[in-house]
């Protein structure tokens, strides 16, 4: 069966060669007689599973050892509301920076958990970052919230905020579609979260690292235990049953990384095949446009889009007969986007890349 070429932002494409390894191992893994989805999640096997995985994430990912590593279910969405709820520390407020979709969904979910001080709103669609001198946080705060990559707008901090521009607060922030994909700092934040869809496997594994001096807050009295850091840290990720297969396939993804030279190394690649993508938007001579300014455009989330909107549905029909899938963008931009995590291979790139200039050859 042919495979595509899947530019998803999530649920994203997978590796050729973690496909073919679960579908090897789906029978029988490492010779129990049973897939991965039958085992235990108590049993030594399963349990072995996931600390090797969580020692892997903090060697790929260069994690401190003051941080704690934490798995979850929900998605990032469910931290939106299990962040406050555990960092609120008596206080009323917490600080947001609203530069896109995402952010501003954090901020209306935490608003059902303490009043939302807003630090700035970039707008319903935002074509740069605020400078953080227009910031207005506020220093009573519980934390201070951002994402670093917004999926949706294709929107990235180029570094994360620093101590003095968010007040001296603890920083928080969104990194579920840019960890795994280039090297980040993670001493940058008290608190950093991302779900796997995107770079670390498939949806379901909510990943959390936090820093110890965080966990020492007592979450609210209405935070139930399974959405609490320190009870889940405690019983080692497995307060409730975990998803098993997610897990295993985000230690498979894990290994592949490796075997492609670690984070670093991706990063590159994944640099390449921005630049292939929007070299041939900026040489378009306006054919093709990108909304975001150039010091902030995102290296996971290519948006784009066409001069004549009346050539967006054709591009996209004939985008997709020539295998060239989810380039539709999210219903609240419009446009395209090509979303080019770990998963995409630079063939996938230099095709769309033949596509884009072949489509605005015939109809410029």
């Amino acid at each position: 069966m042919a495979r595509f070429h899947n530019f998803s932002a999530g649920p994203a494409a997978l590796p050729d060669l973690v496909i073919r390894r679960m579908a090897e191992e789906l029978p029988d893994w490492q010779g129990l007689g049973s897939s991965v989805m039958e085992v235990s999640h108590r049993g030594k096997d399963f349990v072995k599973l996931q600390e090797t995985l969580l020692a892997k994430w903090r060697a790929l990912f260069a994690i401190p050892q003051e941080y704690e590593l934490i798995t979850l279910s929900g998605g990032a969405t469910a931290q939106f509301a299990t962040i406050p709820l555990n960092l609120a520390a008596g206080k009323r407020t917490a600080a947001y920076l609203i530069s896109g979709h995402w952010s501003r969904k954090a901020a209306q979910l935490a608003e059902s958990c303490l009043q939302v001080a807003v630090a700035h709103d970039a707008g319903a669609q935002p074509t740069t970052i605020a400078a953080p001198t227009q910031w207005r946080v506020d220093p009573a705060a519980a934390y201070f919230h951002y994402c670093h990559n917004e999926t949706v707008d294709g929107l990235a901090f180029a570094d994360a905020p620093t101590r003095e521009e968010a007040q001296g607060l603890p920083i928080v922030t969104d990194i579920s579609s840019c960890i795994g994909g280039y090297e980040l700092d993670f001493t940058k934040w008290d608190l950093a979260y991302a779900c796997a869809q995107k770079n670390l496997g498939i949806a379901g594994v909510t990943l959390v690292v936090i820093h110890r001096d965080l966990l020492r807050r007592a979450p609210q009295p209405s935070c139930p235990s399974v959405l609490n850091y320190g009870a889940q840290l405690k019983a080692g990720s497995l307060l409730n049953t975990p998803v098993t297969f997610a897990l295993y396939v985000c230690d498979l993804v894990c290994d592949w990384m490796q075997e492609q030279g670690g984070v670093a190394k991706l990063g590159e690649v994944n640099r390449q095949k921005a630049q292939l993508l929007y070299a041939v938007i900026d040489a378009s001579e306006g054919f093709y446009t990108a909304p975001i300014a150039a010091p902030h455009r995102s290296i996971m989330n290519v948006v784009f889009d066409l001069a004549n909107k009346d050539l967006v549905a054709e591009f996209l029909r004939q985008s997709e007969d020539e295998g060239l899938l989810y380039l539709k963008g999210h219903r609240a931009r419009g446009g395209m986007r090509a979303s080019i995590y770990n998963g995409v291979d630079v063939k996938a790139v230099t095709d769309l890349v033949a596509f884009m200039r072949a489509f605005a050859r015939r109809y410029a």
